[in-house]
This record gives C-alpha cells, structure tokens and sequence, in this order.
C-alpha cells in the first residue's frame, strides 16, 4: 500500500538509508578484520581509519565482484574472494598500482610477483622490484 502522508515516507526512507549504511559499515569492518585488521605492506601496518584500508585482488582476472559490493553475497562467497585479495591502506594501494603499470608497460606478468602472501611479504618490495627499478 502506498504511503499517504509524504512525511512519513520520507522518514521511513530515512531510517532505512541510515540502517542500510550501518550494515554495510558492519560488514567492511567484518571483511578487515578478517584480512588481518591492518595494511599488508610489510613496512606499513597502517589500521588507524576504516575508510582508508582498501581491498585490493591479487589477480583482477579472478575478481568474481568487487568487495564495495559484498552486501550482496552470503559470508561464505564474501571469504571467498576476499581470500583474493590483499588489504592495503590508500597511500600502499595507490602505490601498488603505479608499480603494476611500471610492470605492465615492462611486458612483465602480474601473477609472478604477486602470489606471495606470507606474513614476509611486501607487495612492493621484496618481489624483485629493487632489482628491476633499481
């Protein structure tokens, strides 16, 4: 039934609005802390501020869906892809994506440099690139 009074409508948009958010806030901090609650960048760790730790997918050709869109899918699927992904703090993933246009403009392949997850790993350094760039 439709509503009669505008007021209300546009109150119960609001409620609506403002619980949607929250669940997707609850979920973002859900899907950090599962990735460990910090910037993966070995010389990093940044954690300070939810907005500014970003998902980044290893391998793009594999991204089922973006994470800013997880509100969609069960828990299961969100692990899923995010075990995809590396979390990284705005300034590393900026960072990490200047490197991979160096590599690509190098004709090198992503997958090689970019497997490694382990707690050691640097997505920047350590993968070769002192070598290259060097």
């Amino acid at each position: 039934m439709p509503y009669t009074n505008k007021k209300n409508q546009a109150v119960n948009r609001k409620k609506h609005t403002a619980k949607q958010k929250a669940r997707r806030i609850s979920l973002k901090q859900k899907c950090i802390d599962y990735l460990g609650g910090e910037c993966q960048r070995q010389s990093c760790k940044y954690k300070n501020c939810r907005q500014a730790l970003v998902f980044h997918h290893i391998n793009p050709e594999d991204k089922k869906f973006s994470i800013s869109q997880a509100y969609k899918y069960d828990w299961l699927t969100i692990r899923a892809e995010l075990d995809k992904c590396l979390l990284l703090c705005s300034n590393c993933h900026a960072e990490m994506h200047e490197f991979l246009a160096l590599l690509d403009k190098r004709k090198y392949t992503v997958r090689y440099y970019w497997t490694n997850t382990s707690d050691t790993f640097d997505p920047l350094f350590g993968c070769g690139a002192e070598e290259m760039f060097g």
